[in-house]
């Protein structure tokens, strides 16, 4: 197995490493040098960040609660924390309504941030997925909705297959016994 570092952090650091490695040719170190200062500048860190462990307040935007409960989940697994020792701020009018605020790190606000990027479109992409499946799952779609398979792009065709599959596993909504509940 290999040593593969799982943050941006990790690896900024392995290539500040190589930078400055003695058994590493002029070349490598020059190398290892320019991509980080380059990828320094597109995370917006410095030398110093990678370096300095003192945590400041790093807010967090977010437009659901499904986004919230994927930033916390990405919170928890970068700063080794559980979900309940997350530290909010919360109540202040000044504050907007879908920010958050955590104690991280300026590596692992970087490393959050990257990843809530990545993971959020991911997300929202499985989502629609999901969503198709309790549509056709619960046979709630329009009588003319009909689509030819066969001239679908692969793209749709895959995700199609996808939504059929979360469909399979999925209970059907018993519609007639909730319209006489009285819950």
């Amino acid at each position: 197995m290999t040593n593969k570092p799982e943050t941006i952090i990790a690896t900024l650091k392995q290539i500040h490493e190589l930078s400055g490695n003695a058994g590493a040719t002029e070349a490598e170190r020059q190398a290892a040098a320019s991509m980080l200062e380059h990828l320094l500048a597109k995370h917006k860190l410095t030398k110093a960040d990678i370096e300095n462990e003192a945590t400041t307040t790093a807010e967090f935007e977010y437009k659901s609660a499904i986004e919230l409960r994927l930033l916390e989940q990405i919170v928890a697994h970068i700063a080794g924390l559980e979900i309940s020792a997350i530290d909010r701020k919360s109540g202040n009018p000044d504050i907007p309504a879908n920010a958050i605020y955590f104690k991280l790190t300026k590596t692992q606000e970087a490393d959050v941030h990257t990843l809530y990027s990545v993971y959020r479109k991911a997300l929202a992409k499985e989502l629609d997925s999901f969503f198709v499946a309790f549509v056709y799952k619960n046979n709630i779609f329009p009588e003319n909705a009909g689509t030819d398979y066969n001239n679908l792009p692969p793209e749709k065709k895959g995700s199609l297959l996808k939504s059929l599959v979360y469909a399979s596993a999925m209970d059907t909504v018993p519609f007639h016994k909730q319209i006489g509940s009285r819950e």
